[in-house]
Order: structure tokens, then sequence, then C-alpha cells
């Protein structure tokens, strides 16, 4: 897995509990499950377009991050 640093500056603009699970998701890769959950409830909640959590889940299923 890449170093936290490297996708920081991909992220800056999304709401905090989404860079956080991220973050959590880079130290614990076990946590995909609940990381996708947080990201499709996010983009319910109006918190991150549908765009920005497709784009997400791009880079996650291609391991940009």
């Amino acid at each position: 897995m890449k170093p936290r640093a490297n996708f920081a500056p991909k992220f800056a603009n999304l709401p905090g509990r989404i860079t956080e699970a991220i973050a959590k998701f880079y130290d614990e890769p076990k946590f995909a499950g609940e990381f996708l959950k947080i990201l499709d409830n996010a983009c319910k909640n109006g918190e991150i377009s549908r765009a920005c959590k497709d784009e997400i889940y791009r880079r996650f299923l291609a391991e940009e991050f």
C-alpha cells in the first residue's frame, strides 16, 4: 500500500469523515467494506456528489490512491 501522504492532496476538498475513512482504509485494508458503506452514505446524504463517489470508487478499484 502507498503511504497516506500520497493521497492527501487528491482528496483535500472532501469532508473530514471521508478523508478519515480513506486514511483508515490505508492503515487497515480489511476496512474496505466499511469504507464503501461510508462513501455510499455520504453520497445519499448529499455530502459528496455521485460523480465524486464514482471517482473515489474508480481510484479504489484501480488502487490509484
